[in-house]
């Protein structure tokens, strides 16, 4: 979600300095009143990873201008290759995300 062209540009861009960056856009039926997802997960290397989800947009109005809600948690590492199955945050965390690719 971009202000502008210019804006999406200027995202898209940031990949390029940040390698391990990466950005995707959803395509949404409508512009406004739509329903759609914004996960962040950093990935600490030996740690583990953060799952960040909020309700508010990538853009600067919205962080700055409304109120939204934000849940985090961090997640330590496994110590084996273990199955989605493990918690029931896990498994829905990853049916929704394998859905969202798909469509």
């Amino acid at each position: 979600h971009g202000e502008s062209l210019d804006e999406h540009f200027r995202m898209c861009h940031l990949q390029e300095t940040y390698p391990t960056l990466r950005l995707y856009k959803v395509k949404m039926a409508y512009s406004y009143g739509t329903h759609h997802s914004k996960m962040i997960f950093l990935l600490y290397k030996n740690e583990g990873i953060r799952v960040v989800i909020t309700t508010a947009n990538m853009i600067r109005k919205d962080w700055c201008n409304k109120s939204n809600a934000i849940f985090m948690q961090d997640f330590p590492l496994k110590a084996s290759a273990v199955s989605s199955s493990d918690s029931e945050f896990g498994a829905t965390l990853l049916d929704y995300c394998n859905h969202i690719k798909d469509a």
